[in-house]
Order: structure tokens, then C-alpha cells, then sequence
């Protein structure tokens, strides 16, 4: 499985982020994968760059939960990261009509994905010693 060779490579801010809720890398991405229906990962030059997927939230209103986490190619590739994550989010929509989740506030590559995809956003809640922002995809 790419996560065992992946975990080590995430960005702070995603390390950050699964840290303020509990997990650390490894667990972080195996726990995301178990709990999802669909997975994909990304590359860079041999190097995977993302790994990212989406899971039932509720099945009687069609909501999924979509996860993305990142290594540092991301950063050097973010534009082509963000059109190649268009058809991603159209595949994950064929499954949920809406997508929900929460992005640590400090996780400002994170955040600027999700509203470049669409996302609203909701009133944050503090988790931990930080805090997070829900959001929603439809």
C-alpha cells in the first residue's frame, strides 16, 4: 500500500492536521483508506504526491467524505494539481451528491483546494489546541 512509503513525506501541515485529531501519518492514511469507497494517489517523478479519496458520511442523503493528503511536490505543482483534481471531484460526485469534511485552519493548501473545487464553508470549531473549518461540496 502507498501509505507506508508515503506517511513519512507528508507535508507539516497535513502532519499537523491529523495530529490535531489523534492520529499520527501512517494511521492517519491506512484509518482514510479502510473507511473509503474510492482511493487514488497521485505521482511526481517516481515520488507519490497525494493520496486522496471519499467515504460514506450518510447514505440515505447521498453525502460522502472526501480526504486529501499531501507531499511537498504538491506545493511545486499545485496548478496542475488543481485541474487534474476537477475530474476527481466529478468522479467522487457520481457516488455523493455532496461531500463534506474539515480542514485544520493552518492548513492553508488544503483550504485553498477545497474552495477552488466549490467548497462552502461553515463556522469553525475548535478541535484540539487548534481549530477546523467544515465544509460542504455539492
Amino acid at each position: 500500500m502507498d501509505a507506508y512509503f508515503f506517511a513519512p513525506r507528508l507535508r507539516s501541515s497535513d502532519v499537523l492536521e491529523l495530529q490535531a485529531t489523534g492520529f499520527e501519518p501512517l494511521r492517519g492514511l491506512t484509518s482514510s483508506y479502510r473507511l473509503s469507497t474510492s482511493c487514488w494517489s497521485a505521482s511526481v517523478d517516481g515520488n507519490i504526491a497525494a493520496m486522496w479519496g471519499c467515504g460514506p458520511r450518510n447514505l440515505v442523503f447521498g453525502e460522502g467524505v472526501v480526504w486529501l493528503l499531501t507531499g511537498p511536490e504538491v506545493e511545486s505543482h499545485f496548478v496542475r494539481f488543481l485541474r487534474e483534481s476537477l475530474k476527481w471531484k466529478k468522479e467522487m460526485m457520481r457516488t455523493y451528491s455532496t461531500l463534506r469534511n474539515q480542514i485544520d485552519v493552518r492548513n492553508k493548501l488544503a483550504l485553498r483546494w477545497v474552495e477552488w473545487l466549490g467548497a462552502e464553508f461553515e463556522e469553525d470549531i475548535p478541535v484540539g489546541n487548534t481549530h477546523f473549518r467544515p465544509f460542504v461540496m455539492r
